[in-house]
């Protein structure tokens, strides 16, 4: 795994009428790199000179790599992965002149934490990635969602997610079981996989999954052997919007995630023109939307959302719809005052403007949907 660091460089052009800085990207004339630990920046680590540099007071012995040019103005450095202690606090120094006989410092600081070699629990493996930009510039604190699934056919029975960030040279690590069903989201990207039967094994090393006879649902998932689909119903007919798109015979359609946000598997939604969905509230407000139907999968926003107007809805884990992982069996569930939430209280003026039931807890994990067609106003 690399363990890359970089660094940008500006060259000043002019100080403009209002102070402002005009400036582009530029290579320095010389960048010499050192690392040093964080509480002794006197105890070089390693160092570094540019290739064909000979800056005065700079002095480099026995030199076995270089700084590199990623693009103009932007360089990288690749740090010996043996010469450090794991979580001890290093600092990267980059001296450099844009100018002759003019020389700057640039410091980053960093934790060495690398990913490790074997997972804790020998059941386990550890799965790897870096995130980078163009040309390969590392992405520090970029986020990672994880998501663990008992199926992908219509990625409703999450068992658990949550989320990882890039360290500073843009890796990240996560320990999971062996043979699991994992979505990876990272970006604007979304891997869909099934862990190997490894100890420890990259992301992009990994094919994405499919079941032994290849099939896909409408939205590219594969569906796992024996199961085709799940769901039901239809959506009410609302005046000045188009009729919906049943994408199987059991009911289950599809939308565009307008909401601008992630959209988590459960929420309750409304559709709107052009087959795009929002969420559902019962708020304090004018602008209140009914519920139309509970979304089936978590989506990014402007992404393809599977959504039921009845049916049943399991879910692992509640938490971002109700606030609770469990369901109470037997409650009825309400529209929440808050976009895309339920609630099992009986909802009251004026925290909210309607009162509408969308369902029933069959179980902990298991809502029957079944939304009032006909609201309440409060």
């Amino acid at each position: 795994m690399p363990y890359r660091t970089s660094q940008e460089f500006i060259r000043i052009e002019a100080i403009g009428s209002r102070n402002e800085i005009q400036s582009d990207r530029a290579d320095p004339v010389w960048l010499h790199v050192r690392v040093t630990p964080a509480d002794d920046l006197s105890n070089e680590i390693e160092s570094a000179l540019m290739q064909g540099a000979n800056p005065n007071g700079v002095n480099v012995t026995e030199q076995a790599k270089y700084p590199y040019r990623i693009a103009t103005g932007i360089w990288g450095y690749d740090l010996d992965e043996q010469l450090y202690e794991y979580g001890k606090s290093y600092v990267i120094h980059w001296r450099f002149a844009m100018q002759p006989q003019v020389m700057s410092v640039v410091r980053s600081p960093f934790i060495w934490q690398p990913v490790p070699q074997v997972p804790r629990d020998s059941s386990n493996c550890i799965l790897t990635g870096v995130m980078s930009r163009v040309g390969g510039i590392p992405m520090s604190g970029a986020r990672i969602i994880i998501e663990q699934f008992k199926d992908f056919v219509t990625l409703t029975h999450r068992l658990g997610s949550f989320e990882v960030t890039t360290d500073a040279f843009g890796n990240w690590w996560v320990e999971v079981p062996r043979g699991s069903l994992q979505r990876v989201i990272f970006g604007e990207q979304i891997r869909t996989i099934k862990i190997p039967d490894v100890s420890r094994i990259s992301l992009k090393d990994v094919v994405e999954y499919q079941p032994g006879d290849g099939r896909k649902d409408t939205f590219g998932y594969p569906y796992p052997d024996g199961v085709e689909s799940s769901g039901g119903g239809v959506v009410p007919t609302v005046p000045g919007t188009p009729e919906p798109t049943v994408t199987t015979e059991t009911g289950v359609l599809k939308a565009k995630n307008s909401t601008g946000q992630f959209l988590y598997a459960g929420s309750p939604i409304q559709r709107i023109a052009d087959h795009d969905l929002v969420l559902a509230y019962a708020g304090s407000s004018s602008a209140v939307r009914p519920c139309q139907g509970i979304a089936l999968n978590d989506t990014l926003p402007n992404g393809e959302v599977e959504y039921v107007f009845t049916g049943q809805v399991e879910l692992a884990d509640w938490t971002h719809i109700t606030g609770a992982a469990s369901l109470v069996p037997g409650a009825d569930y309400y529209l929440g005052s808050a976009a895309g939430t339920l609630t099992r209280l009986l909802p009251s003026s004026p925290t909210f403007t309607l009162l509408q039931v969308v369902g029933h807890a069959d179980d902990e994990h298991t809502l029957d949907v079944t939304p009032d067609v006909y609201e309440v106003a409060l």
